[in-house]
């Protein structure tokens, strides 16, 4: 095995990202360290200098396609300062072109055993998905600026996310082959439900 290719810290990306195509390709019960580490050329032990176990491991996949999703959308957010209508559509053009480019991590957030949930309770609208709150925020913010009703926060908010949620479904999994700019059909769903 060549462990020489490896950088101190290039390995345990190099585990994770392999890792999370190994995952999607065999699912949990067929995944395994010793497995990851055949593919990626090194010792059975290289991975256990990383992780613990392979819970630990696909627990820290799950946070790296998580942590590269709201990366994006942060970053969105940066570029638009307060335009929050401005915003609140580009992240949802964002969101789809994401998960359409990395249907992998897609699969792995949407599809595995992470738990993204979302509660409506006395109208308020909570979420511990941190991408989800992200998104929220925006939204609530745009809604402020346009003069929407505050009762009507939760009900827009889940209409907007599933619309975007269930185009990226579609166009990930390849459901839907959609030849147009899906950036705009993302926008003009999401301008239906802020009437700004």
């Amino acid at each position: 095995m060549n462990n020489d290719k490896y950088h101190h810290g290039d390995l345990k990306e190099t585990l994770i990202k392999n890792g999370i195509k190994l995952l999607n390709e065999v699912g949990s019960e067929n995944f395994s360290l010793r497995r990851l580490a055949a593919i990626c050329n090194v010792s059975h032990a290289a991975p256990y200098k990383h992780f613990k176990n392979k819970e630990d491991l696909i627990n820290q996949m799950i946070e790296y396609a998580l942590k590269e999703f709201e990366e994006v959308l942060q970053e969105t957010i940066n570029d638009y300062g307060e335009d929050y209508e401005h915003i609140t559509l580009e992240l949802g053009k964002k969101y789809v072109t994401f998960m359409v480019n990395n249907p992998d991590y897609f699969k792995i957030l949407f599809l595995g055993d992470f738990e993204a949930k979302i509660s409506i309770k006395d109208g308020k609208i909570e979420s511990n998905f941190r991408a989800f709150n992200i998104f929220k925020d925006c939204a609530i913010n745009t809604f402020k600026m346009c003069g929407i009703k505050e009762e009507e926060y939760s009900r827009n908010i889940m209409a907007m996310w599933a619309m975007v949620h269930g185009i990226a479904v579609l166009l990930a999994n390849r459901a839907v082959i959609y030849d147009g700019d899906y950036g705009n059909l993302v926008e003009e769903i999401l301008m239906n439900n802020m009437r700004c």
